[in-house]
């Protein structure tokens, strides 16, 4: 037996050397794999600021002129074939919203034109509008929306933008907000509600609506700082923020994600996720293959 102790090292040696060789290959792949996808989804297929304003007059001409129900079926087709308006389509329907808004003046008139087109965001915009025209808050809240149950599609998206209209309502005051959506009593309406808050948070438009909720170094802190019953739906937006702060590279959040607590990596992902499917409806099968890198 002892004759053969010697050898015991060497085949140790050979174990390690074929296992690195095969991580390190393993690792290759997933790189270059990584590296295929980001390709494709660091996506430059945006418009210019020029060009998007372009596009958003000529459908605020079809609200104008027909209605937005129109709009919202035209935007639906158009970002079916032009991956760049699929990439913005959005939150082209949330300024359809408030292009309906500013038409009818009243919040029931612009909701009987909602759909589902783009992820919903035609009636995030009306409400972003209609509560930004308004001084009772705390009552619009719990009535604005009663006529659509919150556990029905259209119900808990109006309360979802309940939470986008309260940011407008409050100059982006999150702490405020939430106090305001805690108002609601039924759990779908609640978490409706948080995520309007956080989605327009991560999301603002920096020039128009700052938020001081934000910080470039650590898109977290805020969630960091919050209460646990936000935590969750903080996290999923926070990343938002980064991805946009970084060329929009998914691959890159994903990696970000990682780097977060424990708690909170799933939601992080999810977010991640969430954007890349949002703003790449077309390009299904890619987000999937980016999730499995």
């Amino acid at each position: 037996m002892k004759k053969y102790l010697f050898i015991i090292p060497f085949v140790f040696v050979i174990i390690f050397a074929l296992y690195f060789m095969q991580n390190s290959s393993d690792d290759s792949n997933h790189h270059s794999v990584a590296n295929t996808i980001n390709e494709t989804l660091i996506w430059g297929e945006y418009y210019t600021e020029e060009e998007y304003l372009t596009v958003q007059s000529e459908f605020y001409k079809i609200v104008d002129e027909q209605d937005p129900h129109i709009a919202l079926l035209e935007a639906q087709r158009t970002s079916g074939i032009d991956n760049r308006l699929a990439n913005v389509c959005h939150q082209l329907v949330h300024d359809i919203g408030h292009r309906a808004y500013e038409k009818y003046g009243d919040f029931g008139i612009a909701m009987q034109y909602a759909d589902v087109s783009c992820n919903v965001g035609y009636i995030h915009g009306v409400a972003e509008t209609h509560f930004d025209h308004i001084d009772d808050i705390k009552n619009e809240v719990k009535t604005i929306c009663a006529s659509y149950p919150p556990g029905k599609t259209i119900g808990w998206e109006c309360r979802h933008g309940i939470g986008h209209g309260l940011m407008w309502a409050t100059d982006n005051d999150v702490n405020e907000s939430l106090k305001y959506c805690d108002t609601f009593d039924d759990k779908n309406a609640l978490q409706a509600c948080y995520t309007g808050v956080f989605m327009e948070n991560f999301n603002t438009n920096e020039l128009y609506h700052p938020s001081e909720f934000l910080d470039s170094e650590n898109p977290f802190t805020l969630c960091e700082n919050i209460g646990n019953k936000y935590k969750s739906d903080c996290n999923h937006y926070a990343i938002h923020y980064y991805i946009r702060a970084n060329g929009n590279d998914f691959q890159k959040g994903l990696a970000r994600c990682a780097e977060t607590k424990y708690f909170a990596r799933e939601d992080c992902a999810s977010g991640v996720g969430d954007l890349a499917i949002k703003e790449n409806i077309n390009k299904p099968k890619d987000i999937e293959k980016m999730c499995m890198t």
